[in-house]
């Protein structure tokens, strides 16, 4: 799997690395997805809108 950095989008890379069988993320931050995939983004720094006691 190769990621590209929020803001990085570039076509031609993604063909090539998808042609030689790689899964590819653009535009997109682990660290980010992963805190919003389990519930952690406001310890990010992200107003989610959620009221929790959980940190």
């Amino acid at each position: 799997t190769i990621w590209m950095q929020i803001g990085v989008i570039n076509a031609d890379a993604a063909a090539t690395a998808t042609a030689a069988g790689l899964q590819v993320i653009q535009n997109h931050c682990p660290k980010i997805e992963y805190q919003r995939l389990f519930g952690e983004l406001r310890m990010g720094g992200f107003n989610t809108g959620i009221v929790s006691s959980r940190l």
